[in-house]
């Protein structure tokens, strides 16, 4: 497995990154990709195997350096057995660069509580710096915000949303949206 090409090659904290891949097995999904970026893990927003994509949230505290991609588990057919896989790697050799913004608010996300919940359901967010985000979204759709702090936020599930995984971000006044690395399921 390879990385092949990044896009953008550059960018801001808080935006979404494409990892094209040559030789991505067909089991990898969200669940069982990581994407390190100098050694810090990000957010993996989504995995498509048949196009060999990789997209990832760059995170507040991310520092420039080179991509990682570790695809755990899935299996494979070696003659008449399926036998695991382990851990296949890939390492880009393209230099990412983050470039902080000046005056930027840096919104962190420590505890996603629960982290599985089913729409209207209430969900509490501690971090810092959480009172700076005006908008919080679930996937693509906006959540009521019930409480809002610098360390709490509690809002609550929005109707409409399908099962799965979905990923929760936080849009500051200067319009940069922070992401929750943590997972969150929609049940």
């Amino acid at each position: 497995m390879e990385i092949t090409a990044i896009n953008p090659t550059e960018s801001t904290p808080g935006k979404l990154v494409t990892l094209t891949m040559e030789g991505m097995p067909d089991y990898a999904d969200d669940s069982n990709t990581k994407v390190y970026l100098g050694g810090h893990l990000l957010m993996v927003d989504g995995v498509d195997p048949q196009a060999g994509t990789i997209i990832v949230g760059i995170g507040q505290d991310a520092k420039s350096g080179t991509f990682t991609v570790t695809i755990r588990g899935g299996r494979k057919k070696d003659g008449d057995h399926t036998v695991p896989t382990g851990y296949i790697t890939a390492e880009g050799s393209q230099e990412f660069t983050v470039n902080q913004k000046q005056n930027a608010v840096v919104i962190s996300f420590r505890t996603l509580t629960p982290s599985r919940a089913s729409s209207g359901d209430l969900v509490t967010i501690n971090g810092d710096n959480l009172d700076a985000g005006n908008t919080l979204r679930v996937g693509t759709r906006s959540a009521n915000i019930t409480t809002k702090s610098e360390k709490k936020i509690q809002f609550r599930v929005p109707n409409g949303l399908p099962a799965g995984t979905h990923r929760i971000s936080l849009v500051d006044g200067n319009g940069d949206a922070h992401y929750c690395l943590r997972p969150f399921e929609v049940v």
